[in-house]
C-alpha cells in the first residue's frame, strides 16, 4: 500500500514538473493508453 502511494506521488510530481507541449504530449499518451485498456 505504502509503496503504491510513493509511486503515485512520484508520478504526480513528475506530471507537475512537466510543462507546456511536453505535458500535453504525456497526457495524450496517457489517454490513449487508458482508451486501449
Amino acid at each position: 500500500m505504502l509503496r503504491r502511494n510513493i509511486r503515485l506521488r512520484r508520478e504526480y510530481l513528475y506530471r507537475k514538473s512537466l510543462e507546456g507541449k511536453e505535458r500535453l504530449l504525456y497526457e495524450k499518451k496517457r489517454k490513449i493508453r487508458e482508451a486501449l485498456e
